[in-house]
């Protein structure tokens, strides 16, 4: 999860996020988004080349960008 948001701009491949309401997103190659923000959720690569993707958090200098989940 992130508790920032973040600026993203799939540079090759495409890449495929999935929000824990198991909605399935699916960027390409010059597409760019908005990440999730406070929502758990994952990526994939699941195209046939490898992905490249720019990420810009924009946060506070000091806190964390990325937040994982307590395994208990």
């Amino acid at each position: 999860m992130h508790p920032v948001p973040s600026a993203n701009y799939v540079l090759e491949g495409e890449v495929t996020s999935e929000l824990d309401d198991h909605r399935q997103l699916t960027y390409r190659a010059g597409q760019a988004f908005v990440g999730a923000v406070q929502t758990w959720h994952n990526a994939f690569n699941r195209g046939t080349i490898p992905a490249k993707v720019l990420v810009v958090f924009v946060g506070q200098e000091g806190q964390p960008g990325t937040i994982f989940p307590q395994v208990i």
